[in-house]
This record gives C-alpha cells, structure tokens and sequence, in this order.
C-alpha cells in the first residue's frame, strides 16, 4: 500500500471523527434554537427533521469520472497501473450508477450501485493471404453495490448527522475474444468477487436556502474481504426545484484486496455529477 492511501486512512477517521464531536458540542449550545424547523426555508437542509414521520424517498443519478492508480497482478505477477479520466472514458461502454434513500423520522437506508464496463479492440492482419484478419476484443466490468442501514444521530435545521453501517459487494471481471476464434474457441473470461463490511458517517448543513454541504466517509474491510476498504466524498448540493436537487462534487475510493492468485489494490478518484429527485416531497 501506497504511502497516500495510508495516510488517507487517519485523515478520514480523524475527518468523521470531527464532525461527529464537533456536531454534538454545538448541538449543545444550540438546542434552544433547534427544536422548531426554520420558518423560512420550511425544513432542514435535507428536508427531514426528527419529528417529520412522512416517508421520505430520494432518488439519484450520477455520473462518476475518476482515474485510478494502483496494483494489479495474478499467479505472482503483479503490475502498476495509471489510467487518467480521459483515458478510461474513450474506452467507456456502458455503466449505471444511482443511490436511492429511503428515510422515516430518523431511520434510514441507502444503496449505491455502479456498474461500468470498459472495452477495447484491434485486429491485426495475417501474412496469409487465405487467412483473415484476427480481431481481439477485451472488457473489463466493475460492480460495486453498498447498501446500508443508518440513523440520524443529530437532527436540527443547522446541519444533520448520519450514522451509517452496511457492506460493499465488489466483482471485477475480464473478458477475451476472438475473432476468428481460435481452436473453435474464441471467449475467455475470469471474475472475482468479494464482500467488506463497511461503517461511516454523513454530514449534511445547508449553507443558504438553495445550496447544501455534504461530507461522507466509510471504512471497511479488516480482512473480511479485501484488507482495507474505504472511501471519501465532498458536495455541493444546489436546489433546482423543490424536488430537485443538482450534486457537484469530489469522491475516493480506495481498495486493497489480495488473495492466494489475485491482487487488487487501486484508487479511483475524480469529479462526480448527479442529480437528486425527492419522490415524495410535495410539489
């Protein structure tokens, strides 16, 4: 493991650490002034306060654009690889990423899924004139899914704060074909798959009537799965509509899994873009 990765290690705990301290200190000095939704806005910055007992369903779309650095290797043989956004976007095929949210009072659950295939191929003639050309055509596929189980630790109309536990299921898988295919046999393919538990707070404080703040952060792993698992993410939300809310911000994501013939140890970070819809929110 890089030195940056684990060095990202105390600066996320000291960072959910923070907030959560931090949060019940002012919590204190503010509890008068709490106890009733701002009059102005109508809600919290999330649209939820402790005592709201509607069900609350938030939908979202994103994309995510990172680049990844990081150590790949199988049988003993391992490899440094570097890939910028740019470069794994011209060789993007097809993905889905979302999360939906389900919240009542201070229950609450969420499940975030991303899918992305990657693809590339060449062909290469032959210098037998009654031999066609060969075409190779290679794909890599990415799953991670973390659904979750939370409570709202604080709720005021200052900032919110979120206790999250779950796992992270993740299954990388590489395909190889032919074409013609050799020996009559032309696709190859291999995965592997692995599950971590993962434990992290969120966030959450409106900075004006139209634009929120959101940090988030989880750790995970301890050998469950992978030896370390964890991830950071900074946003600005901005209010288009009453139902809908414009995300911009910066996520990490850090993983280190090595197993008897499989090594995985990568960081993807970079640039995300979604947009949030409140299902159920009056319009």
């Amino acid at each position: 493991m890089s030195f940056y990765s684990r060095s990202s290690v105390p600066i996320l705990t000291c960072l959910i650490t923070g907030c959560l301290f931090g949060g019940l200190a002012r919590a204190q000095d503010q509890a008068a002034t709490s106890a009733t939704p701002d009059q102005t806005t109508g809600a919290t910055n999330s649209g939820v306060t402790a005592d709201d007992d509607h069900l609350h369903v938030l939908l979202t779309g994103y994309l995510w654009t990172p680049g990844m650095h990081g150590t790949v290797g199988s049988r003993g043989y391992d490899a440094g690889v570097r890939a910028s956004p740019g470069q794994l976007l011209s060789h993007f095929h097809f993905g889905l990423m979302g999360v939906t949210e389900i919240r009542k009072r201070r229950l609450l659950s969420t499940i975030d899924l991303m899918w992305v295939n990657l693809a590339d191929s060449a062909g290469r003639a032959t210098p037998f004139p009654d031999v066609p050309t060969i075409s190779a055509r290679v794909g890599f596929n990415q799953l991670i899914l973390t659904p979750k189980l939370g409570f709202r630790v604080i709720d005021n109309k200052n900032f919110t704060i979120d206790g999250l536990a779950g796992i992270r299921y993740w299954n990388l898988g590489t395909t190889l074909n032919f074409t013609p295919a050799p020996l009559g046999n032309g696709d190859f393919s291999r995965s592997v798959g692995w599950v971590d538990p993962v434990v992290g707070l969120r966030f959450q404080a409106p900075l004006n009537n139209f634009v929120d703040f959101t940090l988030a952060g989880d750790v995970g792993g301890w050998g469950a799965g992978s030896q370390m698992d964890y991830q950071m993410l900074g946003a600005l939300g901005f209010r288009l509509k009453p139902r809908v809310v414009l995300d911009v911000g910066w996520r990490y994501l850090f993983v280190n899994y090595r197993s008897s013939n499989f090594v995985y140890e990568a960081a993807e970070t970079g640039f995300i873009l979604g947009v949030t819809f409140d299902a159920l929110k009056p319009k």
